[in-house]
């Protein structure tokens, strides 16, 4: 039974069920109340809501609520109308007390081809592009924030199956844009893919 888009089969359930039905600063605080009995909670979300996920993954981080965030996708098939989507499980760990913070391995700054998703195009366009820059130069970063994030995520799936692609881990970075002594925090998902 799920009551509030949590999952409450017992006690010790450490899944929240992400929803479009909910905003980002609920799921936050529902995460932070979780880290009270957990150590580790999943954050599980499918299409749309991929995005508030991976933003309040990103916030606990910039809150130094936590020590580590493993993001992994899978292809599931909806209950209704056989439809396949892409699932985003974030599992995340929470900092203990005496947690020493260590730099993570960044993407390779030899990489001078990137590709910048965006919402304007399908899916399959930006699966060609990323094709011709892997024929071309072997290698590419994928980028894309905001509500463009559940795209990446859908087209990181999607190379899953490849074997003869190695395809990085998910990564986030909350980047501050702005202008006219106005700045914003916007969070960005990337992974790295090479041929092997």
């Amino acid at each position: 039974m799920a009551i509030g888009f949590i999952k409450t089969t017992t006690d010790d359930d450490n899944i929240i069920y992400v929803s479009s039905k909910k905003n980002i600063m609920f799921y936050f605080y529902l995460a932070k109340n979780f880290f009270d009995r957990h150590d580790t909670i999943i954050l599980k979300a499918c299409g749309a809501p991929i995005s508030t996920a991976v933003i309040v993954a990103e916030m606990l981080i910039d809150g130094k609520f936590v020590r580590n965030v493993d993001f992994a996708t899978s292809t599931i098939e909806q209950n209704w109308g056989g439809r396949k989507v892409t699932q985003l499980d974030a599992t995340i760990q929470k900092r203990a007390g005496n947690w020493v913070d260590v730099q993570d391995d960044v993407l390779p700054k030899d990489v001078q081809h990137n590709v910048f998703i965006s919402a304007t195009k399908p899916p399959q366009f930006w699966m060609e592009l990323i094709s011709k820059f892997l024929q071309e130069n072997g290698a590419c970063t994928v980028m894309g924030c905001g509500n463009c994030i559940s795209l990446l995520v859908s087209i990181y799936e999607r190379y899953s199956v490849d074997k003869k692609l190695h395809r990085g881990v998910l990564r986030t970075v909350t980047k501050v844009q702005g202008s006219s002594g106005r700045s914003w925090k916007k969070t960005q998902m990337s992974f790295h893919i090479k041929k092997l």
